[in-house]
C-alpha cells in the first residue's frame, strides 16, 4: 500500500468516527452547541462566552453530509444552521467568520439559495463595523482598543460580502485590517 493510500484510508477512518461522534452527540443533547469539555464531559451549564463556537458544530456536519452525501447530516446542518441566523447582525462579537463561513457558506454552495447568500453578506457587513480607523483594524468583542489575532480566522466573511456587492469600502476595511495585523 502506497502512502497515498495509507494517508487516505486515515482520513476515510478520522472522518468515518467524527460522523459518529456527530450523530451520538446530537441524539444524545438534541439542540445543544458543544464548546468544550470539563473532565471529559460536555459542559452545558453557564455563559457560553460571545457564543463564538456556535458555527462550528453545525460546519460539521455540513462537511460530514459534503463527504458521504448522507441525508441525516443534511437535515441535522440546516437544524443547528437556522438558528444563527439573526446572529447576522450581532455587533458584540468579532467571531461572525466562524458562525457563517462554517455554515451558511456550505448551505449555500450546495444550495444557491440567494437567501443564504444574503445571510453571509449582511454578517460580513457587519463584522466590518467593527473596524477602528484610527488604528486601521477590526477590534475584538473587548473593545474598540482591542485586537486579537484570530480575526485573522474571521476577515474572510468581510472579504466575500465585499467581493459579492462590489464594495471596494468594505474590501479596503478587510485589506487594512490584514496589513496592520
Amino acid at each position: 500500500m502506497t502512502d497515498t493510500a495509507i494517508l487516505i484510508s486515515k482520513l476515510h477512518s478520522a472522518l468515518h468516527f467524527a460522523g459518529e461522534q456527530v450523530r451520538a452527540t446530537v441524539e444524545r443533547y438534541p439542540g445543544f452547541y458543544p464548546m468544550y469539555t470539563r473532565g471529559g464531559k460536555w459542559k452545558h451549564e453557564g455563559e457560553a462566552w460571545t457564543h463564538w463556537c456556535d458555527g462550528f458544530f453545525p460546519g460539521m456536519m455540513w462537511l460530514i453530509h459534503r463527504w458521504t452525501g448522507d441525508g441525516w447530516f443534511r437535515e441535522q446542518a440546516e437544524r443547528y444552521s437556522k438558528p444563527l441566523e439573526p446572529r447576522q447582525h450581532d455587533r458584540d462579537v468579532h467571531d461572525l467568520g466562524f458562525v457563517f463561513m462554517s455554515t451558511y457558506h456550505h448551505w449555500y454552495r450546495l444550495t444557491r439559495d440567494p437567501k443564504l447568500r444574503d445571510v453571509m453578506i449582511q454578517a460580513g457587513k457587519t463584522m466590518g463595523l467593527r473596524f477602528q480607523e484610527k488604528g486601521k483594524y477590526l477590534c475584538s468583542f473587548v473593545g474598540p482598543e482591542s485586537c486579537f489575532i484570530d480575526i485573522m480566522m474571521n476577515v474572510g466573511i468581510i472579504f466575500y460580502a465585499a467581493r459579492e456587492t462590489q464594495d471596494a469600502a468594505l474590501r479596503q476595511v478587510g485589506m487594512e485590517h490584514c496589513l496592520t495585523t
